[in-house]
């Protein structure tokens, strides 16, 4: 529960392909102490953060629609929903594959209204440098103005979404109040 950083360079390990970064080296034995449960809390609070953001209605295995309570699992810190479980296995025969199809479909629902101009990293201007380098991280879209700053996103993720989160809930509150503003419509 200590914020990541307060007690020096966060410690990161993989636990069956999730990143778990604690804030202090006494902290992975007590994590470790019931893994089965840990990983099931930690997977939990995975599907519930990217769950309302998740950008697909159908299986990135088969493409076939997803049902109303999909099957869902946690893999490499991702949020997958399938049909039914035993795509899963389909699913790890060739994961590369299926993650490259959520990340597109993450850029196609997030790009249109992606709230930064800058770079979160560098805070150089987005297109300032060539096109946008866009990486997804934790079902979230972060555009970045080079490759150069992809080492920095990913040694502190939780730092960059937390400000792409905070500009996205900022805007919401003004987008409520006014239906059309510049040169688009909210569809109110």
């Amino acid at each position: 529960g200590g914020k990541l950083g307060s007690m020096g360079d966060p410690i990161v390990k993989i636990y069956d392909g999730r990143e778990v970064r604690f804030c202090c080296k006494s902290c992975p034995p007590k994590f470790e102490k019931d893994l089965a449960k840990s990983l099931a809390t930690l997977d939990a609070a995975i599907i519930k953060d990217q769950g309302p953001i998740y950008p697909l209605k159908t299986s990135v295995v088969t493409g076939k629609d997803l049902p109303e309570k999909p099957y869902e699992f946690v893999h490499g810190n991702r949020l997958i929903r399938l049909v039914t479980e035993a795509e899963k296995a389909d699913f790890l025969k060739d994961p590369k594959t299926s993650l490259g199809k959520l990340d597109e479909a993450v850029v196609a629902a997030q790009g249109k209204d992606y709230p930064l101009k800058t770079c979160p990293v560098s805070k150089e201007d987005l297109g300032g440098m060539g096109e946008p380098v866009n990486v997804v991280v934790a079902g979230r879209l972060v555009r970045l103005c080079c490759n150069g700053c992809k080492k920095d996103l990913l040694k502190d993720p939780v730092k960059y979404i937390a400000a792409i989160d905070a500009v996205k809930k900022e805007a919401k509150p003004a987008e409520a109040g006014s239906p059309k503003h510049g040169d688009h419509d909210h569809g109110k």
